[in-house]
């Protein structure tokens, strides 16, 4: 739990704002992003495919400062989650949002869809040093051997003395 803040699923109410978020953490770089289509909204919803978590300050439920979401690949030779859109507004970085975002997604990805790794890419640029320190440092992850922008994390989890509080259920 992080005080003064609320994790909550995203709804297809929040688009907007997440577009807006996306924009400010630098993530999309060349317009704004992709409209959904029909099909992808379906699947952005069904918890089986996808996890959107956002949090909000406790007061104002309906404004996103946080976000960040799983998708599950499962293939007939892997069953793995991609990490995707992990953004904090300027305005709310270094509280432990981000932590606690992943963290709640790493325990929905070992716990309720049993996958035995979550894969993610953040490039090696100036924008993302501070995500990848973070994703290395506190997270725990590794870059795949012979790349410098894919990320992967093995599951089952070891949560390190940081990342234990946020290594948690989201919907308990």
């Amino acid at each position: 739990m992080i005080p003064g803040f609320v994790i909550r699923r995203s709804t297809l109410a929040d688009l907007e704002a997440l577009d807006d978020l996306l924009v400010l953490g630098r993530l999309v770089k060349s317009g704004p992003p992709d409209s959904f289509t029909l099909m992808a909204a379906k699947l952005w919803v069904n918890p089986d495919v996808t996890l959107s978590l956002v949090a909000c300050p406790e007061g104002d439920l309906k404004r996103v400062v946080s976000h960040a979401q799983l998708c599950h690949k499962a293939t007939k030779s892997r069953s793995r989650a991609e990490l995707e859109d992990v953004a904090t507004h300027p305005d709310y970085l270094r509280r432990g949002l981000s932590s606690a975002l992943l963290g709640r997604l790493i325990w929905s990805a070992q716990h309720d869809w049993g996958v035995g790794r979550i894969e993610w890419i953040s490039e090696d640029i100036p924008d993302r040093t501070d995500a990848r320190r973070f994703y290395l440092e506190v997270v725990g992850a590794r870059l795949v051997d012979g790349t410098d922008s894919c990320f992967r994390l093995n599951l089952p989890y070891q949560a390190s003395d940081y990342m234990r509080p946020h290594f948690v259920n989201p919907f308990p």
